[in-house]
């Protein structure tokens, strides 16, 4: 059984893309995210938190590469219950009501598509296998390393359907500290247990020859980009370095994000660059200082694409950062 004595609810909005709001959208974790569309942008986040498990809850508008790291000291099921589009996470093309299980410290790489819906479970691995022999009795098939994918029968609607209930009624007070609270959290992990048990004998391990592959391959080559991002991007460089041909990184860049490495390497640097407009000494900060930092030369091209992605220009940044600057409690203020 889950120790569920103390329950928490948490509901924000983010309507405004800055990093570090995003940071801890996970428990004991932290996930850098860069933006890889313009358009309208908008995040919901909730967090239930029960003993020392918890629930995190992302809706996603725009489409986000994101990179991090998950608690060392518990076990991470993540779900997807709405998604237009095949994800990409750690190697795998990830569908609607498939659930991911990341051993305690795995690393994340992940792309998600716009108006995506994600859900993420921290619990303990014991705990987790206590309730298996209750439910099941036996153990489930959980990686000790890395990442399994066990792929979805009936889009996992029990596990949907628990969640939904949870989030609905644990936003209502009343039921947050009555002992009904205790009860929705169990249900959530039972349901992600008996999914996870009615999957294939081979479907719950960890990452395949291919996905590992997969995964290490872009890990190379996005490090590679980020310890060059004050440079111009070369092809020949980032074959040089992963050890693959161009055709070769180039069909794994657009399995993974849709977008060619060269595209890759300069959204990462318009991240990097609003990262520091958002971040640096605001009445000392130069919009020419950051693009050439990030290798932009040509500041009219800078600027037309950093607004078309962020959706204002370099200048309105910093300008919006100092009007917040300058009014007592308007700046978001992250969950604990």
């Amino acid at each position: 059984m889950l120790i569920t004595e103390k329950c928490g609810f948490v509901d924000r909005r983010i309507e405004t893309f800055d990093p570090e709001t995003l940071l801890e959208v996970i428990r004991d974790g932290r996930f850098d995210h860069r933006l890889l569309e313009g358009g309208g942008f908008e995040v919901r986040h909730r967090r239930v938190v029960f003993g020392k498990s918890s629930l995190d809850c992302g809706d996603y508008e725009p489409a986000f590469a994101v990179n991090g790291q998950f608690s060392e000291d518990q076990v991470c099921l993540g779900f997807t219950p709405r998604i237009e589009r095949p994800a990409w996470c750690n190697g795998f093309t990830i569908g609607e009501g498939e659930i991911l299980c990341f051993a305690e410290g795995a690393e994340l790489q992940f792309r998600n598509a716009p108006r995506t819906s994600w859900q993420v479970i921290l619990v303990d691995r014991k705990e987790l296998q206590d309730i298996a022999m209750i439910l099941t009795g036996q153990n489930l098939d959980l990686p000790e390393k890395g990442t399994a994918n066990f792929k979805a029968h009936d889009e996992n609607r029990g596990v949907t359907s628990a969640i939904q209930l949870a989030l609905s009624d644990l936003s209502n007070p009343a039921t947050l500290a009555s002992p009904a609270a205790a009860n929705l959290c169990e249900e959530i992990v039972n349901e992600f247990v008996r999914a996870i048990a009615g999957n294939d004998e081979t479907a719950g391990r960890s990452l395949t020859r291919f996905a590992g592959y997969r995964y290490g391959a872009m890990r190379r080559a996005e490090e590679f980009l980020r310890d060059h991002m004050d440079v111009p991007f070369s092809s020949r460089a980032l074959c040089q370095a992963t050890h693959m041909s161009e055709r070769s990184i180039e069909l794994l860049f657009r399995e993974a994000y849709g977008i060619s490495p060269r595209t890759w390497s300069q959204l990462a640097r318009l991240n990097a660059a609003r990262h520091d407009l958002l971040r640096n000494d605001i009445h000392t900060l130069s919009v020419t200082e950051v693009a050439t930092r990030w290798g932009f030369y040509h500041f009219g091209r800078f600027s037309a694409a950093y607004r078309r992605l962020f959706g204002e220009a370099p200048s309105a940044t910093i300008l919006g950062r100092r009007r917040r600057a300058s009014v007592p409690g308007v700046a978001f203020q992250p969950i604990g």
